[in-house]
Order: C-alpha cells, then sequence, then structure tokens
C-alpha cells in the first residue's frame, strides 16, 4: 500500500529493548465497529513488486505529554464517530489470491537485508521473515504494497499476530514516499509509531507503549488514526497511543502502505494479517 519510492530504509534497529514511554491509561471512545478487548477476533477469508529495504523499529522512545483523556476525546472520537457506519474505501478479507497484494518469495541485498514470502494463506495473508546471520543482524519481508492506492489522513483497521519466532516486529507502513511513517508491534510486547528516511540513515522511535490488552498469542484488532502531523492506535478497543510528529514533513504528508515483518532472531519471525480496511478522513475538518 508510492510515487516515488526509496530503497532507503535502513537497517536500523527494529527491535533494540524498548522502556515504556506515552503510556496509555484507556478511557472510552466510540470506534467505528466495536472490538471487545477480551474476544479474540477470528479471521475471515488475499504481483509483483520492486524490493525495497524495509526498515524497523530503533532508537529509544520519546515521551508524549498529551494526556490520553485529551486525544482519545477530542481527536479521536469525533472522527471515528464521523465514519461510524459509512463504508470504507478499500477493503480486503484476503480471499481473493489475486487482490493484488504481493504473493511469493522476497530477497534483496540492500541493508536491511530482504529475506522472506508474503503470500495468500486461506483467507488470510501471511507474511515470513527468515532468520537472521552473523552478516545480516536484521532481516525484513520487504515488497512495497501499491494495490490499496495513495492516502493522506485515513482510518485504517486490519488483525494481526505473530505465529511464531522470537525477536522482531510487524509493522504496517504507511505515507510511503521519501521516507515513510510506521505503527507495529514487537515480540517483547511494545506498539509503537515511528519513522524512517526522511534524509538520514536512520529510523526514529516516536513513541511506544506496552499494555495488558495487547495479545502476543492470538490476534490484536488493531486501528490508526492518521489526520495531519497526529497519529493515534486503538489495540483491542483501548485507546493506546498518540503522538503528534512536530518536524512532520510535507513530502510526506501522503503515500502508499506496506504489511511488513522485520526478524532479528535466528529462527523465523512469522505472521497472519486479515480483514484490512481504510476510511479515507481528508474531507474531516
Amino acid at each position: 500500500m508510492k510515487n516515488t519510492l526509496m530503497s532507503i530504509l535502513l537497517a536500523a534497529s527494529i527491535i533494540a529493548a524498548c522502556t515504556p514511554s506515552a503510556t496509555a491509561n484507556p478511557p472510552t471512545a466510540a470506534p467505528p465497529t466495536p472490538f471487545a478487548p477480551t474476544e479474540v477476533v477470528v479471521p475471515t477469508d488475499t504481483p509483483q513488486a520492486t524490493v525495497t529495504p524495509e526498515p524497523s523499529a530503533v532508537v529509544a522512545p520519546t515521551e508524549t505529554s498529551t494526556p490520553v483523556f485529551d486525544w482519545a476525546t477530542n481527536f479521536a472520537a469525533p472522527i471515528l464517530q464521523a465514519i461510524a457506519g459509512q463504508p470504507p474505501t478499500y477493503e480486503d478479507i484476503f480471499s481473493d489470491p489475486n487482490s493484488g497484494w504481493y504473493n511469493g518469495a522476497t530477497s534483496g541485498e540492500a541493508p536491511p537485508k530482504i529475506d522472506g514470502e508474503k503470500r495468500y494463506d486461506h483467507g488470510e495473508y501471511r507474511i515470513t521473515t527468515n532468520g537472521v546471520t552473523a552478516e545480516h543482524p536484521i532481516v525484513c519481508s520487504g515488497v512495497p504494497d501499491e494495490n490499496v492506492g495513495l492516502f493522506a489522513d485515513f482510518v485504517a483497521e486490519f488483525d494481526v499476530k505473530f505465529i511464531s519466532g522470537s525477536e522482531g516486529d510487524w509493522h504496517l507502513q504507511f505515507h510511503r514516499n521519501v521516507g515513510l511513517y510506521k505503527a507495529g508491534l514487537t515480540y517483547s510486547g511494545y506498539f509503537s509509531f515511528g519513522k524512517c528516511g526522511f534524509g538520514s540513515n536512520e529510523c526514529t522511535n516516536l513513541a511506544d507503549t506496552t499494555g495488558a490488552h495487547i495479545r502476543l498469542d492470538n490476534y490484536n484488532h488493531v486501528q490508526l488514526i492518521v489526520k495531519g502531523t497526529r497519529m493515534a492506535a486503538y489495540i483491542n478497543d483501548i485507546p493506546t497511543l498518540f503522538v503528534e510528529d512536530s518536524l512532520h514533513v510535507a513530502e510526506n504528508a501522503s503515500g502508499y502502505f506496506s504489511l511488513n515483518v522485520c526478524n532479528a532472531g535466528a529462527a523465523p519471525l512469522d505472521t497472519k494479517w486479515d480483514n484490512f480496511r481504510v476510511w479515507d478522513i481528508s474531507g474531516l475538518p
């Protein structure tokens, strides 16, 4: 999910142990469809692209000072209420293997090394990244996904879980253009927002958090709200993380999406994704 994509995205330490910052204490909000935090989301029943390096989670987190009650009430809730009951702009439950997501092995030598597979798998989308070596301490799945189209302001939701592995992260990249933003979960249980590129050879962690509502052994239902310089995430119906990027650049006000997995362990890191939906909210105030 680029007009011009860079093959920059660097070997950043995607899985460095993160110290919690910007933690979120859940208030209530009104997502477009309720996702009960105590229920498992059961997934329903997804060409070839140029392989580009996929960066991953990185440096120490920074604090966000906006209280969770403020952002959930004043930023997220009005947007979620506005799209409640509205059909998504884009939707894929991965039941059609010809719906345009990459389907096959991935490989590439540009750092980080690309070595894995992205494929449709019985009504889900499976992304596997092979294990690391001494020569390549970070290995990613690679391959951008342009089939979703370009988005600027949006709400995106999807279900995702780890199947196997021990170190690494899954992350949704968005606004892939000259650089990219990403939202993802490490195998150690930290959810974060970050950005990569933007004239440097590193990724930057914007904020991260953890919590008992974040699952490592089953599906998480993730909902991202991105508008202007502000980004928020609900996980399993719980307001989880908010950040505003004061250094946001106009060149990355919009871009493509990409589903990605990066590994820092010797064993393959395997994930499944399902029920991917996006609402364009560019017309909202």
